[in-house]
């Protein structure tokens, strides 16, 4: 069941309203978009959602009983004029702006245009899966809350690695300490960073980089590896990083008891299981017998003998 206002039920039951649908979109680094499909902004409940930006249109949504994972399909008709971040707006998705997104669909009903005191519906609310990029578009599938229930049982497994993931809740880590700004190289491409970090061989290694400024501003990269003064990230950048570019790295954990003490002196909070014996496979074979030269089959030549 939706909840709704008492105003909102009073407005719905006298089929006298005006409708249009919201978009929130709350980014990983929780920066928040509003946007309406409607012809002009509104303001509800003292937030503003703009219909300057891109153009948008979404699939069908449904209620049902029982814990099927929804889906919900958006899609930004665009151009070169259409930016985020002061990129354009294919660019800043291409550079990750938008992974891990959350989404919220309203719907708010109002008894004249722009009257939205009634308040709004949820229609929708989801994590984005996966995100298509083309020259004119870019198409969305969000899939539904309840995708969350789909975990690992049980969520404790005894293992050599910790199960932690570095800076949860459980690790305890606060990654805003373990953040080094870096400036950019002369020299640089999409796929070897020059920089002025000084951090020692490998401390970076499993991390990640995230650039702040120019062409691949918010797109992030894990780090497949580190020397003072270089980065090389798993995957190339979309563009070439031009001197002077800022970013910033986070260090990277392997797991290992050894990088949790040393690293991070966190042993504390280690919740790996080092010394657990490793697990063994038992393999069975039948005993064959040795063939004797009485018992093997006749060769080439003898049967060529007997043909003769």
């Amino acid at each position: 069941m939706k909840a709704a206002s008492p105003a909102l039920i009073a407005l719905l039951d006298s089929n006298q309203f005006i409708w249009a649908d919201l978009y929130t979109f709350t980014l990983s680094d929780n920066t928040i978009l509003r946007f309406t499909g409607a012809d002009s902004d509104l303001v509800v409940d003292g937030n503003l959602f703009s219909s300057a930006g891109p153009h948008l249109q979404r699939g069908t949504t449904k209620c049902q009983i029982g814990v099927e994972v929804d889906q919900l399909q958006i899609t930004f008709f665009v151009n070169s004029t259409v930016e985020l971040a002061g990129v354009p707006l294919t660019q800043f998705t291409r550079n990750g702006g938008f992974d891990g997104a959350r989404v919220l669909l309203e719907r708010v009903f109002m008894a004249t245009w722009g009257d939205t005191s009634a308040g709004t519906l949820i229609n929708f609310g989801g994590r984005i899966a996966d995100i298509t990029v083309s020259r004119t578009k870019v198409e969305m599938s969000v899939n539904s809350d309840l995708e969350l229930l789909n975990i690992q049982m049980p969520r404790n497994i005894y293992q050599v690695g910790c199960v932690n993931s570095l800076y949860d809740e459980a690790c305890t880590l606060d990654p805003a300490l373990f953040i080094s700004a870096g400036n950019t190289g002369g020299g640089s491409s999409s796929v070897l960073i020059t920089c002025n970090l000084s951090q020692a061989n490998g401390y970076f290694e499993l991390g990640t980089m995230t650039y702040t400024t120019g062409a691949n501003a918010g797109a992030s990269r894990t780090v497949k590896r580190y020397t003072v003064g270089s980065l090389v990230p798993s995957l190339p950048f979309e563009f070439a990083p031009e001197a002077g570019d800022l970013f910033f790295a986070k260090p990277g954990c392997d797991k290992k008891s050894a990088t949790c003490s040393g690293k991070f002196s966190n042993l504390v909070n280690f919740r790996g299981y080092p010394t657990i014996p490793s697990p063994e496979s038992t393999y069975t074979s039948a005993l064959v017998s040795p063939v004797t030269p009485a018992q093997a089959p006749p060769g080439p030549a003898k049967l060529l003998g007997r043909a003769a």
